[in-house]
């Protein structure tokens, strides 16, 4: 980008797009579902995505150029967007709920902003930089608050008062008795997991058990085995030898299995969390669809096996937004994919891998957590794309300044 677009005003571009780019991204990644802070009816996410839309808006002004794909990806959403609204308006669901059903989507427009203000290699280093303070800090802050309550530096009562005063389920911590608790930004601790292991520094095995330690404290199954799952497929890909690569791969999921049922065993939350789960899909099997049902759904604020949403993902998609809509989710995945194959550079490879990893684990954990299709989870995939491209495109073999390293 250029930096004096707007040097008759006085003010740097790119620095503050910059800027913007750090904040939002360290909202995201540190804020959980928004609302971190009762901020009134304005959240500092819906803030920054403003601010990111302005950004954006004038980028394009002045001409700022955005790659033909994210374009095409935006205007796909815009369009996907109205024919669900259409659908609503059609099918009479509630425009309450089908605004709150739209809210988190609508993420997705801050695309063509990480493509403007994510254009280099050094931006791309920038940006793990980020994520892996985000994912030491929440990982460090919740084994510290968890020690203090445990050891009975604070009771129970006072911890619920203190992170979950009006006891919602939408809130962002979700206690497991008295025993845990779930933040919802723990999915960038999941994220760190993947930059982490592909250091090349001696902190880096304590660093990775640390940030698993938490989530494994969480005891949140569907997170948990997801991130071995995807670590699995990469040791099995990526040896160099394929016989110790599958037997590291057959050990990452025996240890991810292992985890899931000792989860089972203790938490006293799971077997009524299992039945939920078999009952939502033993009834996708009784529900009837028409033809255009099942193409392009039943419309934003359509309810979900009686409730506005369900943990799974992939069928709250189907039910808003049909074939079309799942086609459409896994686009970004796909495009991560085709990009991956034209890194051949082993340093810029090293770089990019942990950004596909991440976004691989939004895509598997989404199958049990509602991540795809919320800022939390929308995020790593958009950024993704977009630090995969820069990477691809690269032709320097070596980035500008070292691989970072929080912990050296």
């Amino acid at each position: 980008m250029k930096k004096n677009k707007l040097a008759g005003s006085g003010v740097n571009f790119f620095a503050l797009g910059r800027v913007l780019l750090v904040l939002i991204i360290l909202e995201v990644s540190l804020g959980g579902g928004g609302r971190l802070f009762d901020t009134g009816s304005v959240s500092p996410r819906m803030m920054l995505f403003g601010l990111g839309l302005a950004y954006t808006a004038a980028a394009l002004l002045y001409r700022e150029k955005i790659p033909r794909e994210f374009v095409f990806l935006t205007v796909m959403f815009v369009a996907l967007s109205s024919v669900s609204a259409h659908i609503s308006a059609l099918e009479n669901q509630p425009v309450p709920a089908a605004l709150s059903d739209f809210k988190p989507l609508a993420y997705f427009l801050l695309l063509p902003f990480f493509a403007i203000t994510v254009r280099s290699v050094n931006d791309v280093l920038l940006v793990g930089r980020l994520l892996k303070f985000s994912a030491l800090t929440l990982a460090v802050s919740y084994l510290i608050v968890l020690a203090i309550w445990q050891s009975g530096g604070v009771t129970t009562v006072q911890m619920y008062d203190w992170l979950n005063p009006a006891h919602s389920p939408q809130a962002e911590f979700l206690f497991r008795g008295d025993a845990t608790f779930f933040f919802k930004a723990a999915l960038y601790v999941g994220v760190g997991v993947f930059f982490f292991i592909v250091e090349k520094n001696r902190y880096r095995n304590g660093v990775v058990l640390m940030l698993l330690l938490a989530i494994a404290l969480t005891m949140t199954r569907g997170m948990w085995l997801s991130v071995f799952m995807v670590l699995a497929v990469w040791a099995f890909f990526c040896a160099a030898d394929r016989l110790k690569g599958a037997a590291l791969a057959a050990g990452l999921l025996l240890v991810a299995v292992l985890g899931v049922v000792l989860i089972n065993e203790t938490l006293p939350s799971a077997v009524q969390s299992n039945a939920i789960r078999m009952n939502d899909l033993s009834a996708l099997q009784g529900i009837t669809w028409r033809w255009w049902e099942v193409l392009l759904g039943r419309g934003l604020g359509a309810d979900v096996l009686g409730r506005p949403a369900i943990e799974i993902t992939y069928v709250n998609v189907f039910f808003k937004q049909g074939m079309v809509g799942i086609l459409f989710w896994f686009l970004p995945a796909i495009y991560l994919t085709w990009q991956m194959r034209f890194i051949r550079d082993a340093e810029l490879r090293f770089l990019a891998i942990p950004y596909f990893m991440a976004a691989a684990f939004v895509y598997v954990v989404s199958f049990t957590n509602p991540f795809l299709t919320n800022p939390l989870g929308m995020s790593v995939v958009m950024i993704a794309m977009v630090a995969v491209r820069v990477i691809s495109l690269s032709e320097s073999r070596l980035p500008v300044e070292s691989p970072p390293r929080l912990l050296a």
